[in-house]
């Protein structure tokens, strides 16, 4: 599995236009990532290749520990990422 980690707003002061263009660098990285993991790969292997978008969410005791943690305007439960894997 490969795990892509998107760029989150709400960190390093980052303004909307930079975010913008953070999310382009990374979606473009994606895409390569994408390519060089199945470009040996069979037309029938590579239907089982999914791509998927996940977040903090999907833990939940990582989540009960992030509202702990973190202050009210900040949250890491803005961390998204996009996975590669096969099944």
């Amino acid at each position: 599995m490969l795990k892509i980690n998107l760029p989150s707003p709400y960190e390093d002061e980052t303004d909307i236009k930079q975010w913008f263009a953070l999310m382009r660098v990374a979606l473009k990285a994606t895409e390569k990532t994408y390519e060089e993991f199945v470009k040996n790969l069979t037309e029938e292997e590579r239907k089982n290749v999914n791509l998927r978008f996940n977040n903090s969410f999907d833990e939940l005791e990582k989540v009960k520990r992030l509202q702990e943690e973190l202050d009210s305007d900040y949250s890491k439960t803005q961390e998204v990422w996009i996975e590669i894997d096969r099944v």
